[in-house]
């Protein structure tokens, strides 16, 4: 029943001719696939010729700027409640008089903390201010297109 299993899934996993592209392959094969050793076996069995390789070359290629494509789909897709939480942490800030977490630090936090809070917002709050102003560019730029 186990070898059925793993053909089944073997098989689901390799249905489409871009299977490269399925972020779940890795996934699949760390649970029922072969070993390294297996793989490789198989791997230069088939592909000895020099078209062959180049085109796994290529196969690569698509792969990573697919990923790329991907990762920076999401982002656009969840930029917006990014931003919308940031606003709506702000106007609490301002309707409940809660101090900010970083001005709180500077009275009340150890050193070690407040390391860890600058580099939290050293590391994350250049990416942020990109793309705020990569979204506001394109309304602007939307926005004065349809005029």
């Amino acid at each position: 029943m186990a070898g059925t299993t793993s053909t089944i899934l073997q098989a689901i996993l390799f249905v489409s001719p871009q299977f490269y592209c399925y972020p779940w392959k890795p996934l699949l094969n760390a649970a029922i696939g072969d070993t390294y050793d297996v793989a490789l076996k198989h791997f230069l069995v088939n592909h000895k010729t020099a078209p062959n390789l180049v085109l796994h070359c290529v196969c690569m290629a698509v792969q990573l700027l697919g990923n790329f494509c991907f990762l920076q789909t999401v982002d656009d897709i969840l930029f917006p409640f990014g931003f919308f939480g940031s606003v709506l942490q702000s106007v609490s800030h301002l309707v409940t008089k809660e101090v900010p977490t970083m001005v709180a630090l500077q009275t009340v936090a150890s050193p070690a903390d407040k390391v860890r809070y600058e580099y939290a917002h050293v590391t994350f709050f250049p990416h942020l201010v990109f793309h705020g102003l990569v979204f506001s560019s394109d309304l602007v730029n939307k926005s004065s297109k349809t005029t």
